[in-house]
């Protein structure tokens, strides 16, 4: 069982170390092929002799380089073969930075092949070579993208961050060599902060990748406050990223954006401190705005002072109830005329009644009475 194990281990070791290791004919066979002008096809052979090609590249001003290479159709390079090719990419030391189909078990490069690097002013060597037996002609060509920054860099930490005003929009640029860039704004009164961040159409960072980007908010001394796509397992921003940092007091504080795993491009970020004005602007506009409303109450005095005069009106019409009066006072003089007029009718009812009784009782007691009857002829 032991023996078994102690196999095993060996197999493994010496796998990984040739999964590992490059093939022996890397960098130090190369043939220097100059420096590699842009967006210019170039022609390349390998051969028996000649296993390696190296060109120059050298960039005046941070951005991306794009390099695509192809085959020839007769007698090119095998294709996605562990017979084919490998490319590298070299920093000015010849320090590996990149490198694609590089390795005895990993096949080499499939043709057409495309592929980009972020990178800052130097010098740096591009090399494509051949995989065992893997010769024949290859077509290149490259294009270069400024990053067009306009920051000062580097601002690859808190000592040397950038300032950042609000509502200023700052391009930024993470690249190979820098994968991190700082930001420091200033809060004078305490408030809301937003972070916005996008990235430019060519060459930007990848969004909501794990080789994306993302963002931590820090304060002064380095405490992080917040944080978005941070973490191995975790996809980077989803460009365009607006973020809520909360409500912060008054000071300095840093933004932090890097790059996650082999995410490197250009980006756009600006900051809003929507809050951390207002509070003074609210405040201070509610005492003017409340002056204000004073004069709209002056304005509605107007109103007030014609509500009066409908209000005046009403008396007008009441001058209407001294006519009453005068119909009171008629009554009385009514009271005694009538008096007069009933006491007038009773005293004729009763005479009218008196002589009808006299005729009445003449009649009943002298039926033949004449002197009854001459005396009503009287």
């Amino acid at each position: 069982m032991k023996k078994f194990i102690i196999i095993t281990l060996t197999i493994i070791m010496f796998s990984g170390l040739f999964i590992l290791t490059p093939n022996l004919n890397l960098s130090v066979m190369a043939e220097d092929r100059g420096v590699l002008p842009f967006n210019t096809r170039s022609e390349g052979f390998l051969t028996d002799t000649n296993s390696s090609d190296r060109h120059t590249i050298i960039l005046t001003e941070p951005g991306r380089v794009s390099i695509n290479i192809n085959r020839s159709s007769d007698g090119g390079i095998p294709s996605s073969s562990f017979s084919g090719a490998y490319i590298r990419w070299l920093d000015a030391n010849s320090v590996e930075i990149n490198n694609a189909g590089v390795g005895s078990f990993i096949a080499g490069i499939t043709f057409p092949y495309s592929e980009s690097m972020d990178l800052e002013v130097g010098s740096y060597y591009f090399e494509i070579g051949r995989k065992s037996s893997g010769t024949g002609t290859y077509f290149i060509e490259t294009s270069f993208t400024v990053a067009g920054v306009n920051i000062n860099r580097p601002n690859n930490s808190i000592e040397n961050a950038q300032l950042i005003m609000p509502g200023e929009n700052v391009k930024g640029f993470i690249s190979y060599q820098n994968r991190v860039d700082f930001y420091r704004f200033v809060l004078t009164e305490p408030g809301r902060v937003s972070i916005n961040i996008n990235r430019s159409s060519d060459g930007g960072i990848p969004s909501n990748s794990f080789s994306g980007a993302y963002i931590r908010l820090l304060e002064v001394d380095g405490i992080e406050i917040n944080r978005a796509g941070v973490g191995g397992f975790t996809a980077g921003i989803t460009f365009p990223y607006i973020g809520d940092m909360g409500l912060l007091a008054i000071g300095t504080y840093y933004i932090e954006i890097g790059g996650k795993s082999n995410g490197t491009g250009t980006y756009f970020i600006e900051t809003d401190f929507p809050n951390s004005i207002t509070p003074t602007t609210t405040l201070s506009p509610l005492p003017t705005t409340t002056p204000e409303p004073p004069l709209p109450t002056t304005t509605p005095s107007p109103p007030i002072a014609t509500t009066p005069e409908p209000t005046i009106a009403p008396p007008t019409t009441v001058a209407p109830p001294p006519p009453p009066p005068p119909e009171e006072s008629p009554p009385p003089p009514q009271l005694p005329q009538t008096g007069v007029q009933n006491v007038k009718s009773i005293l004729s009812i009763f005479g009218i009644a008196a002589g009808f009784t006299t005729i009445v009782v003449c009649i009943l007691i002298n039926k033949t009475n004449k002197k009854c009857i001459t005396n009503k002829k009287i």
